[in-house]
């Protein structure tokens, strides 16, 4: 009976552990199904393999695994950094196995990817050199086929050409001895895009049809390279007909995979065709899109060098304080030693009161100089706590004004995804889809607005918001801002009263004057009722210029007139007499160019005469250098 209840038990509990690791392992496949469609529900199915890995007690069979999978939906993400974080993680974890070589060869073939996307070709041609002997030895065909096809692209991009044509032939030589189709696919492209750049065409043309042969219907990343290729050829042709319906079906393929950087490309190539055909609506409206997808790519890589900037500033202030940690160690050894010997030795020979007060003094030396050692740790102390506490302050606005930006983003976008899938079902009227456009546009321009001030806010804190300041005619600037806003102005019915004095130029940034003004104005116009007046008037008090905007909307609360005038964070935006969206993120920059332009910015608001921006400005005539730009001006005090 005992030996059938052991048997039992063991059972029982080897069905269990299998049940578990057939759980993790259906969840980390799920998660890699998905990457390429939905990489947001990849993580969640990656964290809940995770999770259920150490509720079992299999975290440590899984560990690596689990990384991997993360860091590859980081990197399709954009994620670079939490990417190569999660790669070295593995990497650490799988240096030293024997078993497990096939997962030390993603690791590296992962941090190749990382350098490849900050443009560090030499580096991951480097990793990939290291993989491909890997994979040889350990005689793995599929990762043999991806690191030929990682090696060529990296070849390429150092214009290596015939090394990496060597490479890609091979990727696609073992792709089809082991019937790979995606990998094989991936090489040829990238094959005909060399020959492209040797301005081979016909060797290109004809991998480019190969492809779009062979390539299934779901395989759209493929098709969209293959088919833009072939406009590109048929460019150069001057097929401009032909390469308007390839270039067509690539951005439609793009498209359909949300791939930034190939409906750049697309876009691009329907640009230059239709330009040439004199279809000029057309180009212009390609044109847009491929400012759209370079600003989106832009934005992605400035943020991807922002991060990988703060991650090596962490390890170089890591270091630092390791270092002045060590030396101050041993400066305190050292210290003590010498009390130590210096104790003895007066123990020792006490035979003459001179040897005593001689020694007295070399010990009240030695304390003098470590109470100053002491009052220098102390000042950098200090000094390490204001760093932190500045840096916690630029943090905390970092993350709101993204916070912000996320948040005001997905709506216009939903909003555009709906209206397509609706109007894709014939649901409209011809006058909804009219006033449908309208609104689209509409979010279309908020969009843009809110992405060219995350831009020049982003611009700002990597160049220190430096200035370049001239003499600058505020009165025709304004003039310039007013006619930009003419159609928000005719859709409110909105009356401009501008009253243009007779006042000098001010001293200031003529770019981030343009930014100021055009914020202020299009905030007092977002809070206009419909048929009123924004008046705009000047006036020169302690030599120096202030430019108010009125608008007669409801007044501010006192509280978020002081929220406005504050240069730390930015304000919480509310919607405008016509529901105008915002973001906050535009009169921040306003405060922070003023600030940086020696200027002053003055929030007035009460029932009887709605809300009024005052902003001071200092007369180019009178301006002297100032070494600290900083400096609070005298007429600060500037009055309505």
């Amino acid at each position: 009976m005992r030996v059938f209840l052991l048997t039992i038990s063991f059972v029982f509990f080897y069905w269990n552990s299998f049940a578990q690791k057939e759980k993790v392992d259906q969840l980390i496949q799920k998660g890699i199904e998905i990457r390429y469609t939905s990489v947001d529900s990849a993580h969640y199915f990656i964290d809940q393999a995770e999770q259920a890995a150490k509720a079992s007690g299999l975290f440590t069979d899984f560990e690596a695994q689990i990384l991997l999978h993360r860091a590859g939906n980081n990197y399709v993400a954009g994620r670079y950094v939490a990417s190569m974080g999660d790669y070295k993680k593995a990497y650490t974890l799988l240096e030293n196995t024997i078993n497990q070589k096939t997962d030390l060869i993603r690791a590296m073939n992962g941090l190749g990817l990382i350098e490849l996307a900050q443009h560090n070709y030499q580096s991951a041609v480097n990793y990939w050199e290291k993989c491909l002997a890997l994979s040889y030895e350990v005689q793995d065909s599929v990762s043999m086929i991806r690191t030929h096809f990682n090696l060529g692209l990296g070849l390429s991009e150092l214009e290596r050409f015939p090394e990496a044509i060597e490479q890609l032939e091979k990727a696609i030589k073992m792709s089809v001895e082991t019937s790979d189709n995606i990998h094989g696919m991936m090489a040829t492209n990238r094959l005909a895009y060399i020959h492209y750049q040797l301005n081979d065409l016909e060797h290109a043309s004809q991998l480019y049809q190969q492809v779009l042969r062979q390539a299934i219907e779901s395989n759209y990343w493929e098709l969209s390279f293959a088919n833009t290729g072939m406009a590109e050829i048929l460019i150069k042709k001057e097929a401009w007909q032909q390469a308007v319906t390839f270039g067509e079906q690539g951005y439609i393929n793009a498209k359909l995979v949300g791939a930034f950087w190939d409906k750049q490309r697309a876009s691009a190539v329907l640009t230059q065709v239709y330009e040439q055909l004199g279809q000029y609506a057309k180009a212009l409206e390609f044109a847009k899109i491929n400012k759209q997808m370079g600003d989106s790519l832009y934005s992605r890589e400035k943020a991807t060098e922002i991060n990988f900037l703060k991650l090596q500033l962490a390890n170089s202030e890591n270091l630092k304080l390791n270092q002045e940690k060590t030396s101050i160690q041993k400066q305190n050894n050292l210290y003590s030693l010498i009390t130590w010997i210096l104790v003895i030795f007066i123990a020792i020979l006490v035979i003459g009161a001179w040897i005593i007060i001689s020694k007295n003094q070399q010990k009240s030396k030695l304390n003098s100089d470590l109470a100053k050692a002491n009052m220098i740790l102390e000042d950098q102390k200090q000094q390490i706590e204001l760093q932190n506490t500045s840096l916690n302050d630029i943090n905390q606005a970092k993350n709101k004004l993204f916070s912000i930006l996320s948040h005001d983003l997905r709506a216009p976008l939903s909003s555009i995804k709906q209206f397509m899938e609706l109007e894709q079902q014939n649901v409209f009227s011809e006058d909804d889809k009219q006033r449908g456009k309208d609104m689209l546009y509409q979010q279309v321009v908020h969009t843009e607005r809110m992405l060219n001030n995350l831009l020049d806010w982003s611009r700002s804190q990597l160049e220190g918001l430096q200035t370049s300041p001239s003499s600058v005619d505020i009165k025709e600037e304004m003039s310039s801002i007013i006619q930009r806003f003419d159609y928000q102005i005719q859709l409110k019915q909105i009356v401009i009263r501008h009253a243009k004095e007779n006042i000098p130029n001010c001293w200031v940034d003529k770019n981030q004057l343009r930014i100021v003004l055009q914020n202020v104005f299009h905030n007092a116009i977002k809070f206009s009722p419909f048929n009123e007046e924004i008046r705009i008037r000047y006036t020169n008090k302690n030599n120096h210029i202030a430019i108010h905007i009125q608008n007669f909307g409801q007044p501010l609360s006192e509280k978020n007139r002081k929220l406005l005038e504050s240069n730390i964070h930015p304000s919480q935006s509310t919607p405008g007499t016509a529901n105008e969206a915002g973001s906050g993120l535009g009169l921040f920059l306003v405060k922070q160019f003023i600030q940086a332009n020696a200027g002053s910015l003055k929030v007035k608001s009460s029932l009887d005469s709605g809300t009024t921006f005052i902003i001071g400005l200092p007369i180019a005539s009178n301006v002297t250098h100032q070494k600290n730009a900083s400096e609070k001006p005298a007429w600060q005090n500037v009055q309505a």
